[in-house]
């Protein structure tokens, strides 16, 4: 089964505010409508690969236009969607002893080792023979089954081997709902897609975004042009010390700095 809550929040704007604007990148607008059609076609590429509802996949990119997309419609579809770093196969092999039961392949989409220039878009099966269970709970997908989920996520593995956070999409709704009781965020606002989507900080943005139904900015890369496109911003204490030590003239609204936020009058 699909997830309910991400359907009816695309539906909504889909069907209320076609020709509205939902993400900006350097070289394109997508409306909602056109959002909407990529992300169908991606879950029909999700069905031709027979990849099937309640599938783990892994999510692998920087937050990029695609990364967003192939996140949407795993949401869209009822695959499950685990965000891991662009590494090499070995790296991931403790992740997926995570993900999957021992004879269960592993799904990913996008490149596997960040040297290389695989498509984007390009689902990988992998075959794990009889690899070991990391947990004698067995795999995330097990212990929650049942469940829906709308993203699992790694912690770092600073103390440890890193672990999995699951989260619902009722989740993500109520900590969007929650920050933007305090914090303004419009329709008509652009909040700057500026941290990684394998944490949840990044992802929250993306929550943010879908709740309020304003405009997603993906990065670019160049810091200044993309600061100054957009009214929202999430941003560590070093990025806004450029921005006010260069006086760059910006449309910024407000901040999230950490756990802390600032606005701009």
């Amino acid at each position: 089964m699909s997830n309910t809550t991400f359907v009816n929040l695309c539906e909504k704007w889909a069907q209320y505010a076609p020709n509205k604007i939902a993400i900006t990148t350097a070289t394109e607008s997508i409306t909602w409508l056109d959002l909407a059609k990529r992300i169908d076609g991606l879950v029909s590429t999700l069905r031709y690969q027979n990849v099937h509802v309640g599938k783990v996949v892994c999510l692998s990119g920087r937050s990029e236009l695609s990364l967003v997309l192939r996140y949407l419609a795993c949401l869209q579809y009822g695959a499950v969607p685990a965000l891991v770093a662009n590494q090499p196969l070995e790296q991931l092999t403790a992740k997926f002893d995570t993900l999957y039961p021992p004879t269960e392949s592993a799904c990913v989409w996008g490149g596997i080792d960040s040297s290389s220039n695989a498509d984007e878009y390009s689902l990988h099966s992998i075959d794990r023979g009889e690899a070991e269970q990391s947990s004698s709970q067995g795999s995330v997908k097990d212990l929650l089954a049942g469940t829906p989920i709308a993203s699992i996520v790694f912690t770092s593995g600073s103390t440890g081997q890193p672990k999995a956070v699951v989260h619902s999409a009722d989740h993500h709704v109520a900590s969007a709902e929650g920050l933007l009781e305090k914090f303004r965020y419009s329709s008509s606002d652009t909040w700057l897609l500026s941290l990684p989507m394998l944490h949840v900080s990044g992802l929250a943005i993306v929550w943010r975004w879908l709740v309020t139904g304003g405009r997603l900015r993906i990065a670019s890369g160049d810091f200044a042009s993309d600061i100054a496109k957009v009214t929202h911003a999430s941003l560590v204490s070093t990025q806004l010390k450029r921005i006010v030590d260069n006086g760059w003239d910006t449309r910024l609204k407000r901040v999230l700095l950490g756990a802390v936020t600032s606005r701009t009058n």
